[in-house]
């Protein structure tokens, strides 16, 4: 159980001893840090400190091949931060990553507080091939317009090879 105090400290009460990952998340800021900690089963409880960030901005505008907008294009961030080039590539393959974002009528997208680090980006839309940006870095308290975006025509295809005819 947990009880916010007016200082913004928070009392968290009743976890097992054992290994825990704490993250704090608020309205209007990006998420903390992930703290890996550890409860003894001494009784005694450790005073953790977890900051939470502004996070940066992510823009853009999704469009087709002539120019005109996409609407309802999802946005999806991969981080890619620890990785180098591995991360990179699997982020920009991966289908399971998590859209935080879509483009509106006039093809535009912007995610607020999103955590400082380094992101693979997808746009992805209905009936056209998904486009791809690497090493989007998000900076603390600053905005990165990815400008305009253009998904060429086409479609995604994904699956899982599970054998093979040898003709």
């Amino acid at each position: 159980t947990a009880a916010q105090l007016v200082d913004g400290r928070m009392h968290v009460r009743g976890f097992d001893p054992g290994d825990w990952q704490i993250t704090a998340q608020a309205d209007g800021h990006a998420s903390s840090d992930t703290l890996n900690l550890t409860l003894e089963d001494d009784g005694n409880e450790p005073e953790v400190q977890l900051r939470l960030r502004q996070g940066g901005t992510l823009l853009g505008k999704g469009v087709d091949a002539r120019g005109q907008p996409i609407a309802g294009a999802t946005i999806q961030c991969t981080t890619t931060a620890a990785g180098g080039s591995v991360a990179v590539f699997r982020a920009l393959l991966s289908p399971q990553d998590m859209p935080i974002a879509s483009t509106d009528a006039s093809g535009q997208f912007g995610c607020k507080n999103v955590s400082p680090s380094t992101y693979a980006v997808r746009i992805r839309a209905t009936g056209f091939a998904p486009a791809a940006i690497a090493q989007v870095a998000i900076v603390d308290g600053q905005t990165r317009d990815l400008g305009t975006i253009v998904l060429g025509a086409g479609t995604e295809i994904s699956g899982l090879e599970i054998g093979r005819a040898h003709v």
